[in-house]
């Protein structure tokens, strides 16, 4: 792409920022789209699209064009549109669950996982599934976010193994919740996990 155009798509992405700011996504919108005619491939212009349509609460539509973006990011080989759209996803599932939208978080996050296998992103499924109470579904998720870390080396947070614990306890698989309860050391999550632990330790 020559640097005209590569400036034009530039000029498209500040500007079309400036209408969602204003609250003017509709707008934005179009000025997008007119970016996409100069660059069909412009990450920055379906990440535009995708920012708009979460402003205006169309979250499916959002998560669309961040998953577009993140393609598009993959192909020019760039590690901070990358990391941007999956970082929009992830804000987008918090959003959703704080909510209580569970089924758009499921829908969202596992149309998302076909696509990008993110320990984030099967945290926030299984979280989704364990809050519905789904307990099944949300341990296979949650367990999914344990083995994707451990596969990348990523630190497991503590609110997995909290979750995982929670959710076998709710399963009434009392072995598993204490192992998993037992691997937290967060003092955000220590104290409701060790009292878990003593009341299936009593009933035993």
């Amino acid at each position: 792409l020559g640097l005209a155009k590569k400036n034009l798509i530039f000029a498209a992405f500040n500007y079309g920022n400036d209408l969602i700011k204003n609250k003017n996504s509709k707008d934005a919108i179009t000025v997008f789209q007119k970016g996409l005619t100069i660059d069909e491939t412009s990450s920055l212009m379906h990440q535009g699209i995708g920012k708009a349509k979460e402003e205006m609460g169309d979250a499916e539509g959002a998560a669309k064009s961040y998953m577009t973006s993140l393609d598009a990011a993959k192909a020019e080989k760039d590690d901070k549109k990358i990391s941007d759209a999956q970082t929009r996803v992830k804000n987008l599932l918090v959003k959703q669950l704080q909510a209580k939208a569970y089924a758009k978080v499921i829908k969202i996050g596992t149309d998302y996982l076909t696509v990008d296998n993110n320990s984030s992103i099967t945290y926030l499924v299984g979280k989704a599934y364990t809050d519905k109470g789904e307990n099944a579904n949300g341990i296979k998720y949650l367990l999914q976010t344990v083995d994707i870390s451990n596969k990348t080396g990523e630190k497991v947070e503590d609110k997995v193994y909290y979750g995982l614990g929670v959710a076998y306890d709710a399963t009434k698989d009392s072995k598993n919740a204490i192992k998993y309860l037992g691997m937290v050391t967060d003092p955000k999550y220590k104290a409701s996990a060790d009292a878990i632990i003593t009341k299936l330790k009593t009933a035993k």
